[in-house]
């Protein structure tokens, strides 16, 4: 939901919007779409959340952020924001450094503080705007 719909809001704040729609789970899990892409995307999802799990960011702004960040990385990596399957596919995963989970940390942190820092930012639409807007800028 986060990464191949852009809505890292929605994953956090209603994750069982994904069951309840059917024209979500179909566009996600498609038969069509190779085996590998879910595998790859829990293995990344992971390794950020290891990441952010270890910082020293409050454990509410962490679970806050996860999506976010993990969106921001992938759609920086890709130099778009809307990701295709394809475009994930594409990555060379073992290339992505900590520094670049750090830096889409950083990014992803100082605009939801500037919004308030809270969950009602991360589970608004208002964050997600401004981070489409940072990485199209």
């Amino acid at each position: 939901m986060s990464i191949f719909k852009s809505a890292p809001n929605t994953a956090r704040a209603r994750p069982s919007t994904l069951l309840n729609d059917d024209n979500h789970y179909e566009a996600l899990y498609s038969n069509d779409i190779g085996i590998q892409v879910y595998w790859r995307s829990a293995e990344l999802g992971k390794r950020v959340e290891r990441f952010i799990k270890g910082s020293d960011l409050p454990r509410g702004d962490q679970n806050d952020i996860l999506f976010y960040v993990l969106y921001f990385l992938v759609a920086s990596i890709c130099q778009k924001t809307d990701i295709t399957f394809a475009d994930f596919m594409n990555i060379d995963f073992s290339a992505i450094e900590d520094e670049q989970i750090q830096s889409a940390l950083d990014q992803v942190y100082n605009l939801y503080r500037d919004m308030g820092g809270n969950s009602k930012v991360a589970k608004g639409s208002k964050l997600i705007l401004s981070i489409r807007e940072t990485i199209n800028s």
